[in-house]
């Protein structure tokens, strides 16, 4: 799954979507208000993650400058435990 199924995964799980189990320890299907809040940071998070990559990538994306892309890549991509190429 990438960036973007992450952020549609997390904004499920922030709406109240019964797929707790299959994230944040899988201890319930419905995840409590305060794990929901949580999903719903987590949500922006993959959201701005995905533009990043694409304005790395030389798609227009107002939101960043190419110094901040290619700054953030590498955050998230540090944060992910991945090697920047």
């Amino acid at each position: 799954m990438g960036f973007a199924g992450m952020a549609i995964f997390e904004l499920a799980l922030a709406l109240g979507a019964p797929l707790g189990r299959a994230a944040m320890g899988g201890g319930q299907t419905y995840l409590p208000m305060r794990l929901r809040i949580a999903s719903s940071v987590l949500a922006i998070f993959w959201a701005l993650a995905v533009l990043l990559v694409l304005r790395r990538a030389g798609y227009r994306v107002p939101v960043f400058s190419f110094k901040v892309a290619r700054a953030g890549r590498g955050s998230v991509l540090s944060h992910l435990g991945l090697p920047e190429r």
